[in-house]
């Protein structure tokens, strides 16, 4: 096992204080202050472990016409 209980608070702390933070800068986080080098993927299965999800915004295409989304989304929630 990588992570000790401790280590897993430790991070638990880190991702509720900041929510935006990204897996490559937890990496860089955890590798910094618990001497812990850890791939990626390894940060994204930890992230899920503690109950939180890694969610990144949908891409709006560049062609996209904003006024119609929009008006579907008034459409599609009522």
């Amino acid at each position: 096992k990588i992570f000790t209980k401790d280590h897993e608070n430790k991070i638990h702390e880190i991702l509720k204080k900041n929510h935006n933070i990204t897996a490559k800068e937890l990496q860089k986080v955890i590798k910094r202050n618990m001497s812990i080098n850890v791939g990626i993927a390894t940060v994204y299965r930890l992230i899920h472990k503690l109950g939180f999800s890694y969610i990144t915004p949908r891409k709006n295409h560049y062609k996209q016409d904003k006024e119609r989304v929009e008006e579907f989304k008034k459409k599609s929630t009522k």
